[in-house]
Parts: C-alpha cells; structure tokens; sequence
C-alpha cells in the first residue's frame, strides 16, 4: 500500500475550492431532505497535491467500513463519491448529533487510520449546513501529524516539509496495518443508497 499512497494524479488550489463547494452544496441537499437528520461527511486529511490514490482508497474504505458497522442502524441515505480531490463518503442519520459526533471522534481516536480522516458531524442552521465543533463536546482541536501543536496552526504556518508529512503519514498506515484485521469491504464509487 506504501509505495501506492502517493501515487496519483495532482490537484490544485482551484480544484480544491471546486470541491469544497461541491461538498457544500450535497451537504445542504441531503440535510434538507428529512427533518431532525444529521449528516456525516467523511474526508482524507492528506496533506499534498495527491489526494486520491489506491492506496488512500484503500485506507478510506476500512474506515467507511467502521463507521457503518457502528452507526448502520441509524442510516437513512448513503452517498459516496470518487473524486481525483479525493475520496468523500455522506451518511444521513436518524441519530442525536452529539451521540453521532463522539462515534465519530471515537472512531477518529481510537483505529489506527482515524488520524487519516475528516469524520465531520454536520447539522441545518438557519438552513445551512454546520458543523459539530470538537469543542462543543469538551475535545481538544487535533494535533499535528508531527509535533504537539494544533493541526491548523502548523498547517497555516507550513511549519513541516511535505516530505515530512508523507513520511509521518507512511508510519501511521504502516503501524495501522500491523493492527488491521484485513477485514475489507469494497464501495462502489459515485454511489447513492
């Protein structure tokens, strides 16, 4: 899987906000279509100009994998997406967002990949799409891939080569997949159930 992470077609800044938008915008369809709803939505935190591999697929969909054996029962819409700014997952969920936001940031915490994703809670706010801050429930923001410092703060700052991250990523999934069950269940891309 290593020597597959990285390999991938490059993205830029203007596909990157393309995205973004695009995100914003299922978000705020899938929220709007049943009442008292929450939506996941999952992401890649892969910092760099590749954002979707085989690898990072690969890594993606065991954690899709996860977050559907502990949430399913609450599942009302599905939707996954394929994308060269890489791989997104939606889940509409008939469930509490605060009970859905701590199973995610268990999710985020505990496997060994969870440092790898975005698992973001969101809910309507005067009919826009809001996210469930980590700090409204007592969690501290993540840290960076390298040091103890705030993920952001490091990130804005560039404090860390891109080298650097890809290898403290490389370590994450080589020690994620000494700890992986090799239980794997394919997703099909662009789907919606």
């Amino acid at each position: 899987m290593c020597n597959q992470l990285f390999q991938g077609t490059t993205v830029g800044l203007e596909q990157m906000l393309t995205a973004r938008t695009k995100r914003a915008e299922i978000q705020k369809e899938m929220l709007s279509m049943k009442e008292n709803t929450v939506l996941l939505c999952a992401t890649l935190n892969i910092p760099g100009p590749v954002k979707y591999s085989v690898g990072l697929a690969e890594l993606f969909e065991q954690i899709i994998e996860v977050v559907e054996d502990a949430i399913a029962l609450h599942a009302i819409l599905r939707l996954y997406r394929k994308e060269v700014t890489g791989p997104e997952y939606y889940l509409l969920l008939s469930m509490p967002e605060k009970e859905a936001k701590e199973t995610m940031l268990e999710i985020e915490e505990r496997h060994p990949f969870g440092r790898l994703v975005d698992l973001d809670i969101l809910c309507l706010v005067d009919g826009q799409p809001h996210p469930t801050s980590r700090s409204s429930l007592g969690h501290p923001p993540r840290t960076c891939y390298l040091c103890q410092e705030q993920a952001k703060v490091c990130g804005r700052s560039r404090k860390h080569s891109m080298k650097e991250m890809q290898e403290a990523i490389l370590l994450i999934t080589a020690k994620g997949r000494g700890k992986n069950n090799g239980k794997k269940k394919p997703i099909d891309g662009n789907s919606l159930t």
